[in-house]
């Protein structure tokens, strides 16, 4: 074998034909799972609301989920999801409300004897 006749890995590499790629199609995403994932946020929020430290970001992240799954198939599961985590948040923060208001006079309570 002649020099000439031997290539390296690397021209191999460089000589190999280039194949024409098919251009792809971009993919129809329906975002059926963001309305079910809004459903199930929101029913966990009505129960979470009682915690405000898991209640709270679970009714935002239920709203924001319950509305970027109103423009998939499941329209009505995403509204349903989307109602009640407003429900949720709406009970969250009266809940925290309830929980502030029962600290303050537990609090006066307790200081109004020591004093």
């Amino acid at each position: 074998m002649n020099e000439q006749e031997i290539l390296t890995q690397e021209q191999v590499i460089h000589e190999a034909p280039i194949m024409p790629q098919m251009p792809i199609a971009p993919a129809v995403v329906d975002k059926k799972s963001s309305a079910i994932a809004g459903f199930v946020l929101g029913i966990v929020s009505l129960f979470a609301s009682f915690i405000p430290l898991f209640g709270l970001p679970c009714s935002i992240v239920g709203i924001v989920m319950g509305s970027k799954g109103m423009k998939s198939s499941k329209k009505t599961l995403a509204t349903i999801g989307l109602v009640l985590s407003i429900i949720g948040i709406i009970a969250t923060i009266a809940w925290m409300i309830i929980g502030g208001i029962a600290g303050y006079k537990l609090a006066q309570d307790m200081f109004s004897t020591v004093l």
